[in-house]
């Protein structure tokens, strides 16, 4: 039987959906000329890691709901897979987007990003993260719309077992 699908390719019922973005190594890790030990096909939403042990190179692959390559923008994530979700809060059902991994992973980058071009938010840079990106869909379709809205909104750090509200 075929599953329905929504809009952005969110397939319907589905609660819990896994998105893996992997970062480029960092100036330090190039400078220090640190091998490349990740590949990501968003094609196929594998990601292969590599590691050599005993001079022998082993290999293990995983797959995910979307993948999103070292190369992928803020721009693209956000299209790609953040968009729905606050269409869905809009449409007035609860959504969660989580960020989790090791420290220097990007998390913090995918969810804050870069500094905004303005004062009053309206303008993001290509670096804004999910987090202003989504406020400014929140926003912009509340204003061109003419809702009267109260809106509610968490954003919560959770680092070494100790919760932060941002």
């Amino acid at each position: 039987m075929a599953e329905d699908k929504k809009a952005g390719g969110m397939e319907e019922g589905v609660n819990v959906q896994v998105l893996l973005r992997c970062r480029p190594l960092s100036e330090r890790e190039v400078i220090e000329r640190t091998p490349q030990v990740i590949t990501c096909n968003e094609a196929l939403r594998e990601v292969t890691l590599f590691q050599t042990a005993g001079g022998k190179q082993m290999s293990r692959t995983f797959r995910f709901d979307r993948v999103f390559g070292c190369e992928s923008t803020q721009e693209k994530l956000f299209k790609g897979a953040i968009i729905p979700i606050v269409q869905e809060v809009m449409d007035g059902f609860n959504c969660t987007i989580f960020a989790y991994g090791q420290t220097g992973t990007g998390k913090t980058y995918t969810m804050e990003g870069g500094p905004r071009e303005s004062d009053d938010g309206r303008k993001l840079s290509a670096q804004a993260g999910v987090i202003p990106r989504s406020i400014k869909q929140i926003f912009d379709t509340i204003e061109s719309n003419n809702i009267d809205s109260t809106v509610k909104v968490s954003f919560l750090e959770l680092y070494n077992e100790e919760l932060t509200d941002l």
